[in-house]
């Protein structure tokens, strides 16, 4: 099959979305399919014939390429179906598949759903409804596109996926010095993007206190930055949380490292005993499933979060992992606790974890799913 895949998002951009996309492009070249990506500038990018970059950086300029680029590709390469990584890229895709005769589908995320802009709402939720095919990471996600009016026979459900091989092992001589002040503690990590619905200023206010006084020993080592470059969100979150372990006198059990080399957050998985993500209620965005939770389960990390979202969907209460209610903190740190000083049951649910995410959540297994759900309006 010919696929045109329309994203801003994708690597060097460093986040779940760029992941997501990079993974499914992959996927799909390891198995036999012709692909065309149209993104954002990078100038430090590799060059790849299949992958055509904008020349100019931001918003504005991409699209203008990506409207450009997509006409010729249409003309030139007759794809068969044109796929857009996210919202910002569907009216693109809209006019190229009109014009051309050429299926369009497209993936929801959860909070590309929710986002509260006086302008993006409602224009975003007329192209949701006008796309013959969406694909949504999560029950949850399809939940919110059904309540904004898309048809239920237009939405397919398929996960995000993880790279299984990445995690075969644990990686050799990397972050030796953070390695070191690890040594001998119990390491609570958590990993992403610092965004307010990730929660992880109320977890340094509220649970690492209590959770200090139950494991005197316990690390929470917090792997990200800002989210600096994208679209939606523009908080400073870095910051508060760096002034509240100072205010609660944290400074020799919580490590921010900001943005690490992948390799070295992958050695952070495996150094881990607990991975946590106590997301919030946060109105405007959503936590639509967190390739996260996969990637620490491959490690033999157990995953502690909360109730929100699609988080129920990647992490399997009393199975795969543990979960509480947003905002019980008593409850997290508890939780918690029990990660970090009942080896059995982290040995358990963490060993059920990765035994699921090999047999269910590989980027074979989720491409082909991908490729099932493109043959419903391709055929």
């Amino acid at each position: 099959m010919k696929i045109l895949i329309l994203s801003w998002n994708f690597p060097p951009a460093v986040g779940g979305v760029e992941t997501h996309i990079s993974q499914l492009f992959m996927g799909l070249l390891r198995a036999g399919h012709s692909v065309e990506v149209v993104t954002s500038a990078a100038p430090d990018a590799a060059p790849r014939d299949i992958v055509h970059r904008a020349v100019r950086r931001g918003l504005v300029g991409y699209l203008l390429f990506a409207l450009a680029c997509g006409f010729r590709q249409c003309r030139t390469n007759r794809p068969e179906l044109i796929f857009c990584g996210s919202v910002v890229t569907v009216w693109i895709g809209l006019i190229l598949s009109k014009l051309y005769r050429v299926p369009l589908t497209m993936i929801a995320y959860g909070c590309d759903l929710v986002y509260p802009g006086v302008v993006y709402r409602p224009f975003s939720r007329v192209l949701f409804r006008r796309v013959p095919q969406i694909l949504a990471i999560s029950r949850s996600t399809r939940d919110l596109l059904l309540r904004i009016g898309v048809r239920a026979e237009r939405i397919e459900i398929v996960p995000p996926g993880v790279a299984v091989e990445d995690f075969e092992s644990d990686p050799d001589d990397c972050a030796e010095e953070l390695m070191r002040r690890l040594e001998g503690r119990n390491v609570v990590l958590s990993v992403g993007r610092l965004v307010p619905r990730k929660g992880l200023l109320e977890f340094v206010e509220h649970v690492m206190p209590k959770l200090v006084k139950k494991v005197p020993d316990v690390t929470l080592v917090i792997a990200g930055d800002d989210a600096v470059v994208s679209l939606v969100h523009r908080e400073k979150v870095r910051a508060p949380v760096e002034e509240m372990v100072q205010r609660k006198d944290l400074s020799d059990h919580v490590i921010l490292t900001g943005m690490l080399p992948y390799q070295e957050v992958v050695k952070l998985f495996f150094r881990s005993d607990v991975f946590v993500l106590p997301a919030v209620r946060m109105p405007g965005d959503a936590e639509g499933f967190g390739i996260v939770f996969l990637e620490a389960a491959l490690a033999g990390s157990l995953c502690v979060s909360t109730r929100i979202g699609g988080i129920p969907e990647a992490v399997l209460h009393g199975e795969t992992g543990l979960l509480v209610e947003p905002g019980d903190y008593d409850g997290l740190c508890e939780a918690v606790t029990r990660g970090l000083t009942d080896e059995g049951l982290r040995i358990r649910l963490a060993t059920a974890a990765a035994a699921r995410v090999r047999k269910q959540f590989s980027w074979d297994a989720i491409t082909a799913r991908y490729v099932t759900a493109f043959g419903k309006i391709t055929s």
